[in-house]
């Protein structure tokens, strides 16, 4: 067992044995793109994590820089590990009992129909937006699933014509053109949890809407991009 006294439930990789040294090139491509994405996300009224790629896992709390050293929340490492962890708030340690090995990698268990058509969409409407952006986008596609006011399933939201057509890239067809590397990842990370857009159910691009009726009768969230989320 090893004991890690780390502000903030965080552990650098560099202080656990437990945590495989493998990982560490994959933190090291991650943060740089997740730093610059951030600072291009505004979201008001969210807190917004930061998405770290390795086996598809998401921080929800975004990750450190100190020194240059990289911080991780521990659960999330020991998760891809295998591995438990047991906090103690008064002491700000975390004790981390080594697992079984890595987790089975997300590709084994996501849905293929799920994730065939989530990445379609999120490509289709945030192509050229910040990874940030593309998962809101999905979260939009996840949320709507989840509401008792739309479809039950991502095929069926996507292509749900309540009221009309509710993506322009279904109007299009853009929608069955193959996904980018980036739409892919983005809809791996939604569908193992990824949350960026809170409760939101619809976006639209202020600059290119036809219509202005989501602005003047939800809630608005936040913004990413080129998009406004509105719940």
């Amino acid at each position: 067992m090893t004991d890690v006294h780390i502000p903030d439930n965080y552990l650098s990789p560099s202080t656990c044995a437990v945590m495989a040294a493998a990982m560490v090139p994959v933190w090291a491509v991650s943060i740089k793109k997740v730093k610059s994405e951030i600072s291009k996300a505004k979201m008001p009224q969210l807190g917004v994590g930061a998405a770290l790629c390795f086996l598809m896992l998401f921080v929800r709390d975004g990750v450190l820089l100190r020194n240059g050293t990289t911080y991780v929340p521990v659960r999330v490492l020991a998760k891809a590990t295998g591995a438990s962890v047991r906090w103690d708030s008064a002491a700000c340690a975390a004790s981390v009992s080594p697992g079984s090995g890595t987790i089975t990698p997300g590709s084994a268990y996501y849905n293929a129909d799920s994730l065939y058509w989530l990445s379609r969409i999120i490509s289709a409407e945030s192509g050229g937006e910040p990874l940030f952006g593309k998962i809101a986008v999905g979260d939009v596609i996840l949320n709507r699933v989840a509401s008792p006011d739309f479809p039950d399933t991502i095929y069926d939201v996507i292509f749900d014509k309540a009221g009309g057509t509710q993506f322009t890239p279904v109007a299009n067809g853009t929608v069955y053109n193959v996904p980018n590397s980036d739409s892919v990842l983005a809809a791996k990370l939604c569908l193992d949890g990824a949350s960026v857009a809170g409760a939101s159910l619809f976006f639209l691009n202020p600059a290119t809407a036809s219509s202005s009726w989501i602005i003047s009768s939800r809630s608005y969230v936040g913004t990413i991009g080129n998009h406004a989320f509105y719940a």
